[in-house]
């Protein structure tokens, strides 16, 4: 039995109440349990709200409160479906920045050890403070237009959540406050300094990426309501 507009809108709607605001989870949740309820219809002579019902009770689990600390904020909660899905883009973000910040980190000590000239490493200074002028531009170009999109997803709020530490950690890096090559310290000290802006290049790249996902849920969602 094929669900109306009405009672999927319903449903969209209970998954509100129960704090699932964002429309790439909805989108995807709404039409897994659009599909539950039209099976056990074709079994059972309930009426679509009882069927509802008996539906939300088998969710209930991925609809409780969560937090997970550390890894999203203690102060941080949502259903567990959408916990479950900020934590694991958290994490799998953190592996493979971390990879990629030591080989580059690792690519930057062989060259110094290659051609054994200490200046090398201020050139690697000089070109990650311009990569981070262009990525602060980059952030906030985008931080504008996202404010102008109507869609609510979980890449747009991990987006928003990390835009002002970007932004911060750009500035400082770019104006000195935080040298990315210490002049005062060992040219072993130096090199392993150099793996905080890479870490941070590689997390403002990932974050563009997370803001992709973003406008492709938007546009999806552009096409189901038209």
């Amino acid at each position: 039995m094929k669900l109306t507009n009405q009672q999927i809108a319903l449903i969209d709607e209970t998954l509100v109440l129960n704090g699932v605001t964002y429309d790439d989870i909805k989108l995807e949740v709404t039409d897994h349990i659009a599909s539950e309820i039209e099976f056990i219809m074709e079994e059972n002579t309930l009426s679509f709200e009882e069927n509802l019902k008996m539906v939300f009770k088998k969710w209930e689990s991925q609809l409780k409160p969560t937090t997970y600390g550390l890894w999203l904020g203690y102060a941080y909660t949502g259903p567990k479906m959408v916990m479950d899905k900020m934590v694991d883009l958290t994490k799998s973000e953190l592996k493979w920045g971390l990879s990629l910040a030591f080989f580059s980190t690792l690519i930057i000590w062989l060259i110094y050890k290659t051609d054994n000239n200490a200046s090398i490493l201020l050139v690697f200074g000089m070109l990650l403070r311009t990569l981070l002028f262009i990525v602060a531009v980059t952030i906030i170009y985008f931080r504008v237009t996202l404010s102008k999109s109507k869609a609510k997803t979980i890449y747009s709020t991990l987006f928003n959540r990390r835009f002002y530490i970007t932004l911060l950690f750009s500035i400082q890096i770019f104006s000195t406050i935080f040298r990315a090559v210490p002049l005062n310290k060992s040219i072993e000290s130096k090199v392993l300094m150099l793996v905080f802006p890479f870490l941070f290049i590689l997390f403002s790249i990932n974050s563009l990426r997370i803001l992709y996902n973003h406008y492709k849920i938007e546009e999806k969602l552009s096409i189901s309501n038209s």
